[in-house]
Order: C-alpha cells, then structure tokens, then sequence
C-alpha cells in the first residue's frame, strides 16, 4: 500500500508491536479491526460470515500456515465479529480463547456452530 500519513502512522503506533503488523495486513485488505491485544493474542474484526472464507485466505497470505491461527465468528442480534487468535510464540493459543476448535471441518467456529448464513 502507499506511504501513511502522519495521522495514520499515530494511529498504528498506538497498536501493540506483537499484532501491529498483522492489524495492518487486515486493514490493508479491508476488514476492519475493532480490538487487538499483543497479551491476548488476538485481533477482533467487524465482519459477516459470509466474509469468513476471505478472512481466513487473507490470514494465511500473512502467516503461512494454517496452525498459526484460528477463527472464532460471534453472531448477536446487534453484533457480528470474528476474533482471530494468533499462537503464542511457546505454540498454544491463549487458554482463556482456545477451549473450542474448528467445527464441521471448517477453520472457524461459532458459539452457537457453524453459521448457515
């Protein structure tokens, strides 16, 4: 992408280093971040389900690999958002997000299942 302003530069800086380059990837192909913390391992992105299989592509375009990250989709009837949790650097998932795992063969998951939408 071209050169940030400074506004926009301000704006990254203030995301922590561990997930600042991955937030980037994400916003740079059009999903936009709502949360992300380098501690938790984890960005939150706004987001349908529909757009699940382009997020999970645009995952692996920045890490590579298919166990580097996993894909939780939350739907409520005033939000939709997908939590990506990204492996820690000892190789597990944050115990605090990590308890459920794909469902259906998919490489994301729902809290109430795989979404039909």
């Amino acid at each position: 992408m071209g050169k940030l302003t400074a506004a926009e530069n301000t704006w990254y800086e203030q995301i922590e280093p561990g997930v600042r380059g991955f937030v980037r990837h994400l916003r740079n192909r059009g999903f936009n971040t709502t949360c992300s913390c380098e501690h938790e391992m984890l960005v939150q992105i706004a987001c349908d389900a529909k757009d699940l299989d382009l997020l999970w592509s645009v995952c692996m375009e920045f890490y590579d690999d298919e166990n580097a990250c996993e894909i939780q989709f939350y739907w409520h009837s005033w939000s939709r958002f997908a939590q990506v949790l990204i492996r820690m650097p000892d190789g597990s998932f944050n115990p605090k997000w990590s308890g459920r795992r794909d469902w259906a063969g998919h490489p994301y998951q729902t809290e109430r299942g795989v979404s039909d939408e």
